[in-house]
């Protein structure tokens, strides 16, 4: 499948440090790395590791092994942050779909060596996306491949193809290192190679199958190692940035370019290329079955009114779209998670992370990263740092749609927006009530008005802590929940 990518040190996807100097416990967080790191001093703690550790194969510490585990902990060590990073990602996407086949979550790790978690690998023979797909295989699996679209870069559909692929291969051989080898070299070579070996134990068939296959099974042991136990070496994953972490689809029908999504939702185009890499030309074609889009979830509503205002006809939405979108340099300059509220939950007793994760609407992988976590276990009264979106992006042209983006607090005439920020209407001071900080409605506000005036306020969990609607607004007197202490 591959050429074991993992190693070559492959481009990052604009993956960004943690930025909040707070994460975690200060006791548990990992240092700078050493200038130099002799790997010979440390091997007898890294064999006995890893023999130890639970792993989907035998893990055996051989020569080829402790050759993979070095290139993850000396040689490519700024490599194996950017992959430990990128988990955050895709690990929940996988988990998902191996979950939902009853086969084991540690094959996650195979595009650890497969394609360093970079959906846009492509290898030397053409095996391209996060499980290394070859374009024949891929469409023997439904990926489709064509000049506008190659779905085997598609994280999602790709997965749902390998583990299809997978679980083809484990009840041919009924061994997952013989799998595993089968998946790399194809499963006419693994079955030559028990053949002449007369043995279906992979350490001895090795040297019957192709150079490359048979350190494939070493790799996965030495990739394996790297996700269980990098915080013994001092590696610190990258984190992408939380427009990354929190994404949304979409099904769309008509062509759309990549260009106009970053001027309608003024994110630059190599966000957009990075969320959606199965479109290799720019652009999603019309489909009637339709293609899916990936975007920030803030961002996502923009799209959709976008679309909405083009279905209606109402060619006036394309005059606010002049000239180029928001560059990456540009972005870069800028807080790029300055469109989230950072939060602290305290853990009571009983709180479990999956759970939590549920009730936050994140990954149990969001609040590890979060909290620089290497176990999901958590104790009562431990501070768990949870990130929400602040504001949500909208395209409503005022020369379509003057109305005010957020509801008014109480109802009013149709020519009656509210007042605009900056006026001198008095706001009431928020007080807090049980377990929220509250707010009184004087009636003459709106929701932005209230979100403005109270820092670190979502306009999303307002209208959800309130149960707000227009069919159910509030009314003048009555206490508005802004947010969970």
């Amino acid at each position: 499948m591959s050429c074991l990518l993992a190693m070559m040190g492959l481009l990052s996807l604009a993956y960004a440090k943690p930025t909040a100097p707070e994460w975690g416990d200060p006791s548990a967080k990992v240092g700078s790395p050493p200038a130099e790191i002799n790997y010979a001093l440390i091997e007898e703690e890294v064999k006995s590791r890893l023999e130890g550790m639970p792993c989907l194969v035998e893990p055996k510490y051989n020569s080829t092994v402790r050759a993979f585990v070095s290139n993850y902990l000396v040689r490519n060590r700024e490599n194996s942050e950017r992959i430990l990073g990128r988990a955050v990602l895709y690990f929940p996407l996988f988990e998902k779909y191996l979950q939902a086949k009853g086969m084991p979550t540690d094959l996650k790790f195979l595009p650890v060596i497969e394609s360093a978690l970079n959906p846009k690998a492509v290898s030397r023979v053409g095996a391209t996306g996060l499980w290394q797909f070859m374009e024949s295989t891929g469409k023997l699996y439904g990926l489709d491949v064509n000049w506008t679209i190659d779905e085997r870069s598609d994280p999602e559909k790709s997965t749902i193809a390998a583990v299809q692929h997978l679980g083809d291969l484990y009840d041919r051989f009924n061994s997952w290192e013989l799998a595993l080898a089968a998946y790399n070299s194809g499963a006419g070579r693994v079955s030559r190679a028990i053949k002449r070996s007369r043995s279906r134990n992979f350490w001895k068939i090795q040297r019957y199958l192709p150079r490359e296959t048979r350190n494939y099974v070493p790799a996965f042991i030495a990739a394996t190692y790297l996700m269980r136990f990098y915080y013994y070496h001092q590696l610190t994953p990258a984190y992408p940035s939380l427009d990354l972490q929190f994404s949304e689809s979409m099904v769309v029908h008509e062509y759309l370019s990549f260009f106009r999504v970053a001027q309608i939702t003024d994110i630059p185009l190599e966000i957009i290329e990075l969320l959606n890499p199965s479109y290799p030309r720019g652009f999603i074609p019309a489909s009637a079955a339709g293609n899916t889009i990936v975007l920030p979830k803030r961002v996502m509503p923009a799209l959709r009114d976008f679309l909405a205002l083009e279905e209606s006809g109402q060619k006036e939405a394309m005059t606010a779209l002049e000239g180029a979108p928001v560059s990456w340099e540009d972005m870069q300059n800028k807080d790029l998670d300055k469109h989230y509220i950072r939060s602290i939950y305290i853990v009571n007793e009983g709180d479990q992370l999956d759970r939590l994760a549920q009730v936050f609407q994140v990954t149990t992988h969001n609040l590890m990263a979060w909290n620089e976590m290497v176990s999901p276990e958590i104790v009562p009264g431990q501070e768990i740092v949870v990130f929400h979106i602040r504001d949500v992006k909208r395209y409503l042209p005022e020369t379509i749609m003057p109305a005010p983006l957020l509801p008014a607090v109480t109802p009013q005439p149709a020519q009656t927006v509210g007042p605009s920020l900056g006026t001198t209407t008095p706001l009431s001071e928020p007080f807090v009530r049980g377990k929220f900080l509250c707010y009184r409605a004087n009636g003459l506000e709106t929701l932005r008005d209230i979100m403005h005036h109270v820092p670190d306020v979502s306009l999303q969990d307002i209208i959800e802590f309130n149960n707000i609607s227009p069919a159910n607004l509030p009314k003048p007197g009555s206490i508005i929940k802004l947010r969970k202490l």
